[in-house]
């Protein structure tokens, strides 16, 4: 198991980040949340990571907090939920609104979520929301740093909607519509968390 990888941030993208490590550069896939959090190229930083082993590949995952990383692992033990899913749903939301959503039953705004199915939205609450809401009752929303929405971030959102199986002019077209409910001061996370939902 590697619990972390610290090292030198050689780039990041609203699905991924490139750590230099020792000489060895790790692609790490992230979720939109821990994008927002890692700082820019160049600087060095720590991310907390899950290693997932399959017979044809390793793949390791790595989150900004605790909390990320914890609710990934606990998706994860949910019937029907893999970790490209998993990644997908802690993408769509707060860490929070997640727990916040299975322990308030809201199947609705769960199936909300590009891949994640009735049936599955079902177990899922089914299976953590004990869990959820033991931890709405300690876990804080992640604070979000208001930066002046660029011709970038709006790419980086189409990116990010389409690694999680939006077609470009689906993306394209969700984050046109997230961009006119959000304004010109957005965050990237923020910005797709409101194309996922569809408001």
């Amino acid at each position: 198991m590697i619990s972390f990888v610290r090292g030198q941030l050689v780039d990041k993208f609203p699905t991924h980040a490139i750590i230099e490590s020792n000489g060895i550069g790790l692609e790490i896939l992230i979720p939109v949340s821990t994008f927002e959090k890692i700082g820019e190229p160049n600087e060095s930083i720590t991310l907390l990571t899950y290693l997932h082993v399959r017979e044809d590949a390793l793949t390791l995952f790595g989150f900004a907090t605790s909390d990320e990383r914890e609710l990934f692992k606990s998706l994860l033990s949910v019937s029907g939920i893999g970790p490209r899913l998993a990644l997908g749903i802690l993408s769509g939301a707060s860490v929070e609104h997640i727990y916040r959503n299975i322990a308030d039953g809201n199947e609705s705004n769960l199936v909300q979520i590009k891949g994640l199915g009735r049936k599955t939205a079902q177990r899922l609450i089914l299976d953590l929301k004990d869990r959820a809401v033991d931890k709405i009752k300690t876990t804080a929303p992640g604070a979000q740093s208001l930066a002046p929405l660029t011709g970038e971030k709006a790419e980086q959102g189409v990116l990010a909607m389409m690694s999680l199986g939006y077609s470009k002019k689906e993306a394209e077209n969700a984050i046109a519509r997230a961009l006119t409910k959000a304004g010109e001061h957005v965050v990237v996370e923020e910005l797709i968390r409101i194309a996922l939902s569809g408001e």
